[in-house]
């Protein structure tokens, strides 16, 4: 019978890592409104089990979603943390690697599935659903808040509300950069460079953009 059972949780565990698996590559190449037999009749295996593992389609996107995001959101927390428990304050060149370094690495994921994963991450950064935009809020507005804290005390001549701005455009670029969503561009500019050029001049990037004199407020 403990044999029967272990081999029936194995048989479940496989298929709701399937189930997961197919709705993380077609949410990221056909968008958040597949629908669940998009999904069932792409993994075999039909609606009953998808509510069982899961409970509803909401559920599973959330699910999904939350398994690449709130990892990178800890390492990010965890990252300041370590910089703020210094004897000095950390710089602006710092901050922007605490934030951006975890997101480079989730990116960089081996295999076919680094893939499915950069553009399933872009696709949620940028998606308007208010069902996507929730949850995407819950998840990041705590570490966001910190790492705004932490870039105003770095960068004390502009105001909150420019720094706000700065922000959210490094955060876009970067995310849109790094996802291979604009490979099309790159290959015809010339040579095509390894992730650690490319995040250094990323990141050479932003921080010129971070440190330009501040605009007038609105």
């Amino acid at each position: 019978m403990k044999k029967d059972t272990r081999a029936m949780t194995t048989v479940q565990a496989k298929t709701k890592d399937t189930i997961l698996r197919t709705a993380e590559r077609l949410f990221a190449e056909q968008g958040f409104e597949t629908t669940l037999r998009d999904i069932t009749t792409e993994a075999k295996v039909n609606i009953a089990l998808v509510n069982y593992h899961f409970g509803s389609k909401a559920k599973l996107l959330r699910t999904v979603l939350q398994d690449i995001i709130v990892p990178v959101k800890k390492c990010q927390m965890e990252r300041l943390v370590v910089l703020e428990s210094g004897t000095s304050a950390p710089t602006l060149e710092q901050l922007l690697d605490a934030f951006l370094v975890p997101i480079m690495d989730l990116l960089q994921y081996p295999n076919e599935r680094g893939v499915i994963v950069a553009h399933l991450f872009a696709r949620a950064m940028v998606d308007s659903t208010k069902e996507v935009q929730e949850m995407i809020i819950g998840w990041v507005e705590s570490t966001e808040k910190r790492y705004i804290e932490a870039f105003k005390r770095a960068l004390p001549l502009l105001s909150e509300d420019e720094i706000w701005w700065r922000f959210t455009s490094m955060f876009g670029a970067f995310i849109v950069q790094q996802s291979g969503l604009l490979i099309t561009i790159r290959t015809r500019g010339g040579c095509v460079l390894d992730k650690e050029t490319e995040y250094q001049r990323m990141k050479v990037f932003l921080l010129a953009g971070f440190q330009a004199p501040a605009t007038t407020d609105c």
